[in-house]
């Protein structure tokens, strides 16, 4: 019994003719024109014009413009702003941050911060003598809300001095110190999970010296005078976002919103399945 092939068009090995059960020999050959039995000789040419019989010759070419038949001379590129997630020029706020220290990591469009403490600020005092609080680059604020977070549950009212000279013209508000004191409740190591060394199996301490990383994709700074920094949590899948707002007339940095007090994996101290 013959057996018939995936398209069931006839017998194995009898190509597209359902009627014949003779199988075919020797190699292949594909016509010149479908339309006729000619087969091709030597190797297959892709025509110039695909109108046209006269076999393309040398390397394909891209033309300058689509709608035109000139060639395009050297290497094709693609304009930054028509390539989805691709980083622009630096110029303005990237330009800046592209010229800016050795903690800087990444290219133009993705870019990182390493922010070292080898204390953490228990005071607005002390928060004011360090570099950061200078404000002038969009991840200052971001680097100086984390020990004021972590100072929050032990001495509430010096971290929300620190977390107001963070804000600049405009202070936390009444229900803004609420939302903190709620989320911080019962998970006072939501952020000492943004310390490197942390995790939930050593209940989120962190390493000494204290580092964290902050970091900035090509959509950032998108809104004119504002900054959207990422901070990776330990107990979290995902960096978390923050805000920042510039003042023009000074050319600081202010926190503007932080979304950094979402529910992360419990400590195993916490874990009752652990």
């Amino acid at each position: 019994m013959p057996v018939f092939n995936r398209n069931n068009r006839g017998p194995a090995g009898t190509g597209n003719q359902p009627s014949g059960n003779i199988p075919r020999q020797g190699p292949v050959s594909v016509p010149s024109n479908p339309m006729s039995g000619a087969p091709r000789q030597g190797p297959v040419s892709v025509p110039a014009n695909p109108m046209s019989g006269a076999p393309r010759q040398g390397p394909v070419s891209i033309p300058a413009n689509p709608m035109s038949g000139a060639p395009r001379q050297g290497p094709v590129s693609i304009p930054n702003n028509q390539v989805p997630g691709a980083a622009r020029p630096t110029s303005g706020v990237l330009g800046k941050l592209a010229n800016a220290g050795s903690m800087v990591t990444g290219n133009a469009g993705n870019r990182s911060w390493t922010v070292t403490f080898n204390d953490l600020p228990k005071n607005l005092n002390t928060l004011r003598t360090m570099q950061e609080a200078s404000l002038r680059e969009p991840h200052f604020a971001a680097a100086l809300l984390i020990p004021a977070l972590c100072l929050w549950p032990t001495n509430e009212s010096e971290a929300l001095a620190m977390i107001n000279f963070l804000k600049g013209p405009e202070a936390l508000s009444t229900r803004d110190i609420q939302f903190i004191r709620d989320r911080l409740r019962g998970k006072e190591y939501v952020p000492f999970s943004y310390l490197s060394g942390s995790a939930p199996h050593i209940n989120f301490e962190p390493l000494r010296p204290y580092t964290f990383i902050d970091s900035v994709n090509p959509f950032s700074f998108h809104e004119q005078g504002y900054a959207k920094l990422h901070l990776l949590s330990s107990g979290a899948d995902s960096p978390r976002p923050v805000q920042l707002r510039l003042k023009p007339s000074t050319g600081e940095w202010f926190l503007w919103e932080q979304m950094l007090l979402s529910d992360i994996r419990q400590p195993i101290a916490q874990d009752n399945w652990a």
